[in-house]
């Protein structure tokens, strides 16, 4: 039995993670290429920030909160068309990225989430209403 130095090893793990890692990658490339509806547009002819960073709500943590994930669709850049994005829905407004929840040291928070998403999607999420 060979001893392997470890420079061997290292070398081994990572063309393992590359293996491992390129059914992944291509798995959601697949996904993302199946909802695409236009032609890929070159970063370099976009306009750098044309808009401002959407901020989410900062949720009070002291609160029972309820929240479902959702599919849905927003425009992100003035010049491309709207995106199928998946986020969060709280008190009716949707949010990409979600909300902040601050919390305190102490009292207890409830966070009830409902996953409205489809069963095909790329989030591993499960499909069910429990409290978190």
């Amino acid at each position: 039995m060979k001893i392997i130095t470890r420079r061997e090893f290292l070398k081994l793990g990572g063309v393992v993670g590359v293996g491992l890692a390129l059914p992944v990658s291509r798995g959601l490339e697949r996904s993302s290429i199946e909802e695409q509806t236009s032609e890929p547009i070159s970063g370099e002819t976009l306009e750098k920030f044309a808009q401002p960073l959407p901020l989410s709500d900062v949720l009070d943590g002291t609160n029972s909160i309820t929240m479902s994930l959702d599919k849905f669709t927003q425009q992100l850049h003035p010049d491309l068309p709207p995106t199928t994005l998946y986020g969060y829905t709280v008190n009716g407004k949707t949010s990409y990225p979600g909300p902040t929840m601050k919390a305190v040291r102490g009292p207890l928070t409830t966070i009830m989430q409902t996953n409205n998403l489809p069963t095909t999607h790329i989030i591993p999420v499960e499909g069910h209403s429990s409290p978190v």
